[in-house]
């Protein structure tokens, strides 16, 4: 589930510091149905590359299962 921010496509997109498509879904954010903790996908996908449980602190919940 997620909603588009435009604020972040339009400071993404000015700075140029990702090769984000500025109509993507990672620019959308998005929460664990479990948790309900979120972030914007983009972020939350690289979080999920190094990491197996939720980025908010003391949380275990594996959101990305």
């Amino acid at each position: 589930m997620g909603t588009p921010v435009d604020q972040l496509r339009q400071t993404i997109m000015a700075n140029d510091t990702h090769n984000i498509d500025p109509a993507g879904f990672e620019l959308w954010f998005t929460w664990c149905q479990t948790c309900r903790h979120g972030g914007h996908a983009v972020h939350m996908f690289d979080w999920f590359q190094k990491h197996t449980t939720c980025p908010v602190s003391n949380c275990s919940c594996q959101c990305q299962l």
